[in-house]
């Protein structure tokens, strides 16, 4: 059954409607769905931006890794054209999560993985026309799902602190966009030293340093996302000109998972009720900067034609 499209945001709106497109390897086919299938749902729910992880992505010239299943830049280059023709801007999704994401986080181990994603995107948009180039860079780097977290959590939001400021200023020298998905967890007590050694939240350090963050407010209920991180961060968004996107969970139920993350507890025609109420909740906000995302193109997709 396909269901009614989105009225988060309508015609030529200037409020943005992003999703998480991953794997890129959607940009032929992924989950069964053709990339232009994809394409034609968001351009119907009014999507203008995609977040596109970009690792996977094989610079021309470039041998890809072992295991690697190739997506080439020109690939990459015509997705992006045909997103530029719907209106839709593409950033570059960069991120990590679990053990891993100490490695990103620490200046000593070199953050060589980022290093060398970001390389690619500023490579890519080297070589790009305007409507073929990439926006931003879109950072997913989950310090809160290292098993020591808890244990560590002042050291691990420092290094987060000192990751943000080194990845947007690598962001402004090329250019681009930087934008930050934060964790919707983090309390008024979380503070770290900014770069100029001023102790101050850690949400309101990284809305000073990027054009937008992405709060993870996964809850299946509008008045539930926004009280799960949104309403708390958007006093930094306000204070420091960052966009606030408030984003929305669409994944399958896990085992073990509580149902109340993800709209697909409650079904599709809940959902658009309820992202229609978010809207207008943000409408009537203080916040004048803001936007919406679904979490992700792919489960999206299955969701509302299921």
């Amino acid at each position: 059954m396909i269901h009614d499209a989105m009225s988060f945001r309508k015609g030529k709106d200037t409020v943005e409607l992003g999703t998480w497109w991953w794997p890129i390897q959607g940009v032929q086919e992924a989950c069964g769905i053709p990339c232009n299938d994809m394409l034609d749902f968001l351009e119907k729910n009014n999507v203008s931006e995609i977040y596109l992880a970009i690792g996977g992505m094989t610079l021309d010239g470039e041998q890809p890794k072992e295991g690697q299943e190739l997506v080439t830049e020109s690939e990459v280059r015509s997705f992006v054209r045909d997103c530029s023709s719907r209106d839709i801007r593409v950033a570059g999704l960069i991120g990590i999560s679990g053990e891993g994401t100490k490695k990103w986080l620490d200046p000593e181990n070199g953050r060589t993985q980022f290093n060398e994603y970001a390389e690619k995107v500023f490579k890519y948009n080297q070589k790009s026309n305007d409507n073929e180039k990439l926006y931003a860079i879109h950072l997913d780097v989950e310090p809160h799902t290292i098993k020591d977290f808890l244990e560590k959590r002042s050291h691990y939001i420092q290094q987060m602190a000192d990751f943000a400021f080194y990845a947007t200023q690598l962001c402004k020298e090329h250019g681009l966009q930087a934008e930050y998905d934060l964790f919707a967890g983090f309390e008024h007590d979380d503070v770290a030293y900014d770069n100029k050694g001023t102790v101050r939240n850690i949400v309101d350090i990284v809305t000073s340093l990027c054009n937008s963050i992405g709060v993870m407010a996964y809850r299946n209920s509008a008045v539930h996302q926004m009280a799960f991180g949104p309403s708390k961060y958007m006093p930094y968004a306000i204070k420091n000109d960052c966009r606030l996107i408030v984003g929305a969970e669409t994944m399958p139920t896990q085992e073990g998972v509580p149902t109340k993350i993800t709209y697909s507890s409650v079904g599709p025609q809940e959902f658009l009720k309820e992202q229609e109420k978010l809207r207008k909740i943000l409408d009537s906000s203080d916040c004048k900067n803001f936007s919406g995302a679904i979490h992700h193109a792919h489960s999206w997709y299955s969701f509302m034609n299921a």
